[in-house]
């Protein structure tokens, strides 16, 4: 597997993106609400991620009109966790996955468009 992209979130990242984009629940800008969860942690938004899988694709597989990108989230991300991007395999189209800590925590591969909608 080849590494496109890394990237550590810190909470200020994560602070920043909730006032720009509205995404500031306290599940992601409020430590101490955050640490009462089962998570123990703030967690970083997921279009944050989304964001950052769009930017390595990118890399690899510039924009294609017939492909859009489909993700899954796998697991949670927190503050201070190293996100590696990597693509999987050389498909036509490729697929990608989103590492923190060593576990698989998004997945991504570029999807033909359905022409016919």
């Amino acid at each position: 597997m080849t590494e496109i992209l890394r990237r550590t979130f810190v909470q200020a990242d994560l602070d920043r993106f909730g006032r720009v984009s509205g995404g500031d629940g306290l599940i992601h800008t409020d430590p101490e609400y955050a640490a009462a969860t089962p998570f123990g942690h703030t967690l970083v938004q997921g279009m944050m991620l989304v964001g950052l899988m769009e930017r390595a694709v990118a890399t690899v597989a510039p924009t294609r009109r017939d492909t859009r990108l489909d993700v899954t989230f796998v697991a949670p991300v927190g503050p201070g966790m190293a996100v590696v991007i990597r693509q999987v395999d050389d498909a036509d189209p490729p697929r990608f996955e989103a590492a923190a800590d060593g576990k698989v925590v998004l997945v991504a591969t570029l999807e033909p468009i359905d022409q016919g909608r």
